[in-house]
């Protein structure tokens, strides 16, 4: 059985019961992916009670549907011997179990049970069906820097061999929409056969895939386009429908210490209303910084340690049951935001995330666990791994760091050597003027600096495309690298273009 995850506003989560959005629907219903999506987002036009009903009866409906029929099963009915054995406890009766001639409370025979009462007694006396194991869910966000299959195929098994049980996929603009809802899908969106391979690839390293699927918040994919906007909660804004519902609750906290009395008080709530079920959300990267190149180890891991003071506590609330945790990737914020913290930059992250959830602590098992499958060395203090790598992604996760540390210090340092400062300000390459024996003090340096960078920049960008689709690739280097490889571009030309001048007065 698998688990759809709807997202119904900013801080809940349902978790419903429900095969994997995509293809079963598909393969096992009869709807086509346009219908099933066309179900699900034709909202236009109905007042919020009729959304509200007509959501509830696509859930039900869909649910029945997608599942597996179980087979046809007789209940037997039980032994004449023991329906008399209980048939006291449940009656104003004699406190004699073993007495037969049971009396109803007003007197007279009593009236032979119904087939339906004898088989709620049957069910009754069976003992409860053990519930799974909390899962432990790695979250893909894949509205930003959706990685390639091939990269999926690479880091589905290290997912599994980190402890990970299952996979959150919030596809966004990445599904296949077709017909009129095409217009949700990116130019590089998943075809159906991709679906089918992310599925095949999780089911080979024992991964529970769960679709995420946004329906009342984070819609911005589907409400910023125009047709659209009739759906928007607030005009103006493309985030949420006007729409708000519930399913099982999923708690998330993200900061590094988290706020033990306020959870407690949200578990003690969601019990007390009825709630059977829990789930929590803690995060891997991209929860510490909207333009977030590099993933603070330290933080998240204190994020996961703090989760654990949660989870150890739940035999305190007996009636609703820990489903599991969900460790957030986000990717961006929201579809008009930056992209934060790559996920092979989250990687050693999330190695230390789910080995912490997995062995109870960070210990120093669990440090070498993660040397032997990363090939580096967690270094919390310093917030990297060490080492080359072994594990996909890691020449992208070292090229990262290196830009991160390196790129805008040597251009800011450049910036602030006294010739740069003296000689060749804004007002100089302006004006065309400059004295040539002042350059050459640093144009030696710029030069060599900008084609060191040119070239590991190359070699990088042929790294992010093993791994991205073109405009993914585009977007990190404009937000990341472009900026200050501009400014050294043109500081280069600008000085070559001054110097030949030979020291010439100011042009008019």
């Amino acid at each position: 059985m698998q688990i759809l995850s709807v997202s119904f506003c900013s801080g809940v989560v349902g978790a419903l019961s429900w095969s994997l959005l995509s293809d079963v629907l598909e393969l096992n219903t009869g709807y086509s992916v346009k219908e099933s999506a066309f179900i699900m987002y034709r909202l236009r036009g109905y007042n919020v009670l009729k959304l509200v009903a007509f959501c509830l009866l696509v859930v039900m409906a869909m649910m029945s549907l997608s599942q597996p029929r179980p087979r046809a099963r007789k209940l037997e009915p039980e032994p004449k011997e023991a329906q008399k054995d209980i048939s006291w406890f449940w009656a104003d009766g004699p406190e004699n179990p073993n007495q037969t001639d049971h009396q109803p409370a007003g007197g007279g025979p009593q009236e032979p049970k119904s087939p339906l009462e004898k088989e709620t007694d049957t069910l009754l006396l069976q003992p409860p069906v053990p519930k799974p194991p909390p899962l432990r869910v790695v979250h893909l966000d894949l509205k930003g820097a959706a990685p390639k299959i091939t990269y999926l195929e690479q880091i589905f098994p290290l997912f599994s061999s980190l402890g990970a049980t299952g996979v959150l996929l919030e596809y966004e603009d990445m599904f296949p929409y077709d017909g009129e809802l095409k217009v949700f899908r990116s130019p590089y969106a998943y075809s159906v056969e991709d679906i089918r391979t992310i599925r095949d690839l999780a089911q080979r390293s024992n991964l529970q895939i769960i679709p995420l699927v946004h329906v009342f918040g984070h819609l911005e994919f589907v409400l910023k386009h125009e047709q659209y906007h009739s759906l928007r909660e607030v005009a103006d804004y493309p985030n949420n429908s006007g729409l708000h519902n519930l399913a099982s609750p999923m708690i998330r906290f993200y900061n590094a210490q988290l706020d033990l009395k306020a959870i407690d008080q949200l578990i003690t709530t969601y019990q007390d209303v009825g709630f059977s079920d829990i789930w929590f959300a803690s995060a891997f990267k991209g929860a510490s910084g909207i333009d977030r190149r590099v993933t603070p180890l330290s933080h998240h891991l204190n994020n996961h340690l703090s989760w654990l003071k949660v989870i150890a506590s739940m035999p305190n609330y007996p009636y609703i049951t820990f489903r599991g945790i969900v460790l957030m990737g986000s990717q961006r914020y929201d579809h008009f935001t930056v992209l934060c913290d790559l996920l092979p930059v989250g990687i050693p992250s999330l190695a230390i995330c789910l080995q912490t959830l997995q062995q109870g602590e960070f210990s120093d098992k669990a440090k070498k666990e993660i040397q032997n499958i990363l090939g580096c060395s967690i270094q919390i203090n310093k917030g990297v791994c060490e080492g080359s790598g072994a594990f996909s992604g890691s020449e992208v996760y070292n090229m990262v760091l290196h830009i991160d540390k390196n790129l805008k210090k040597q251009t800011n340092d450049l910036m602030k050597e006294n010739h740069v400062r003296g000689s060749f300000t804004y007002y100089h390459r302006k004006y065309n003027f400059a004295n040539p024996r002042n350059l050459r003090f640093f144009t030696q340096k710029l030069n060599k600096l900008l084609v060191d960078w040119e070239s590991f920049l190359e070699n990088f960008r042929k790294q992010m495309e093993v791994i991205y689709f073109p405009d993914a690739v585009e977007e990190w280097m404009d937000q990341n690298v472009n900026h200050d490889m501009d400014h050294l571009r043109e500081m280069a030309n600008d000085a070559d273009r001054i110097e030949q001048l030979k020291g010439r007065p100011k042009s008019q």
